[in-house]
């Protein structure tokens, strides 16, 4: 009997152990916080150009409940296609401010991107907080303290040049890009030396953000909100050598307008070795809530077998001293 007993306690110990390797990581990019390189969490604001901030590796993982370094760092690029100078900024723009309202010397003025948007083909509402857009460049009108002011958005916008802050910079007046570019090839990428194949769309956009991972991840879903039907927007997906993953199309969401705010979750076909995360905006709107997960621990096959020939030979001991005792 107490072989047998030996057998199972092995057993439940070997079970254990292959039920750890296949454990994984699953979190969140929602753009509301990341995490420092002490594993401490950081708030993103308003206004907030988006760039190095997850270059830590650490996130909040959903599976354990609790941060863990994942080692998986990420960085995001934008290109406005309307403009004709560079920096172009991907920013955050929280759903939850109104529009004009001023909040810590920020303010948005997109009455379609407040929240609470409703989810295209159904009824649930939902507010993301903070959200991404690509910040528009051209000169607009706003009314700014009780006076109508000719400003280009872009213009508002101050980089911070201490290479050791998370936060690149900040934009104070937040604004998503509507405008279309003329028909043209693009170039999925900032640098044309970068290993991103050359897409021909030949269709007006306004440009993409560009979220480039140091190591494989699985790309889940993102959440859209407020692309408009006549905007084609789409999500393009690839591996550390630049081969194409996948092309998903975000789907239209009504007209846009600030009575019809709505919003979508496109899902993917959870691919294991995403590394760039090319979003194409066919025009306004933005995203939120990139979800991923990584493999959290891989043991190798002898080094499973070596770990269940040691929990074999910790039991037998065991055993022996059972059997001596009595």
């Amino acid at each position: 009997m107490r072989f047998y007993s030996v057998l199972k306690s092995a057993a439940i110990v070997s079970s254990l152990l292959f039920a750890s390797q296949a454990s994984a990581w699953e979190w969140t990019m929602d753009f509301d916080r990341y995490y420092d390189t002490n594993g401490v969490e950081q708030s993103i604001q308003m206004g907030d150009i988006l760039s190095t901030q997850y270059q830590s590796g650490y996130v909040y993982d959903e599976v354990s409940g609790s941060v863990v370094d994942t080692g998986v760092g990420a960085t995001i690029f934008a290109d406005n296609y309307s403009s004709s100078a560079d920096p172009d900024f991907a920013v955050a723009l929280n759903t939850d401010v109104k529009k004009g309202v001023e909040v810590n010397g920020r303010r948005h003025y997109d009455a379609d991107l407040q929240a609470p948007f409703t989810q295209a083909g159904g009824t649930e509402e939902y507010s993301p907080g903070n959200i991404v857009i690509l910040q528009e460049d051209k000169s607009q009108s706003y009314w700014i303290d009780g006076q109508k002011q000719t400003i280009n958005p872009e213009h508002t916008c101050f980089e911070n040049n201490d290479t050791s802050q998370s936060v690149k910079g900040h934009c104070t007046i937040v604004d998503d890009e509507g405008r279309k570019a003329k028909p043209s090839d693009v170039i999925f990428a900032d640098d044309p030396n970068d290993e991103f194949d050359v897409v021909q769309y030949n269709e007006k956009k306004s440009g993409h953000i560009l979220i480039e991972l140091t190591e494989d991840v699985t790309l889940k879903s993102i959440n859209f909100f407020d692309i408009a039907n006549h905007e084609d927007s789409y999500v393009i997906t690839s591996d550390a050598d630049g081969n194409h993953i996948e092309t998903v199309q975000v789907p239209g969401m009504g007209a846009r307008s600030a009575s019809d705010r709505k919003w979508a979750t496109v899902n993917f076909s959870e691919i294991e070795t995403v590394r760039r995360i090319f979003i194409s905006l066919g025009g306004s709107g933005g995203f939120s809530d990139i979800k991923l997960a990584k493999v959290a621990q891989e043991v190798s096959e002898p080094g499973m077998l070596a770990v269940f020939m040691l929990a074999i030979a910790g039991l037998a001991v065991r055993n022996r001293k059972s059997k001596l005792a009595a």
